[in-house]
C-alpha cells in the first residue's frame, strides 16, 4: 500500500512541510518542517507545523522520531558541502550579494581554516 502524503503550503515562504504516513501501522514522518516567517514583523510562528499536527491526531497518526535519528546520524558523517559558507553570507544578507570594491567585482570572503 503506498504512504499517504500530506503537503502543507506556507506562502510567505513558499515552502512545503510534508506529512508521510504509513496507513496499515499509523506511523508518520515530518519532513522539510520550518518556522513561517511574517517579513513585515520579524517574527515566526508555527501555524503550518500545527495544522500538520492537527492533521496527524484527526487521522491517528503516530509521529516517529526514528526518521529523525537515522538523518541526524547520517548528516554527522557528511563533509561540510564546498558552497556551503558563501550561501550562509548571501542567505545572512537577504540573498543580496555584497558590495563591489574598488575594483568593482562582488566578494565573498571565506575564511581559509573554516573548511
Amino acid at each position: 500500500m503506498p504512504a499517504d502524503i500530506t503537503a502543507c503550503f506556507e506562502p510567505d515562504t513558499a515552502t512545503v512541510t510534508y506529512l508521510l504516513a504509513d496507513p496499515a501501522t499509523k506511523q508518520a514522518a515530518v519532513i522539510g518542517s520550518v518556522l513561517d516567517y511574517d517579513a513585515a514583523s520579524g517574527r515566526t510562528s508555527r501555524n503550518s507545523a500545527d495544522k500538520l499536527m492537527a492533521h496527524s491526531r484527526t487521522h491517528g497518526l503516530k509521529l516517529n522520531g526514528s526518521w529523525k535519528r537515522m538523518r541526524t546520524a547520517r548528516d554527522k558523517t557528511l563533509k561540510l558541502p564546498a558552497l556551503i559558507l558563501p550561501a550562509v553570507q548571501c542567505n545572512i544578507r537577504a540573498g543580496q550579494m555584497p558590495e563591489p570594491d574598488a575594483q568593482g567585482r562582488r566578494l565573498l570572503r571565506v575564511p581559509v581554516n573554516a573548511l
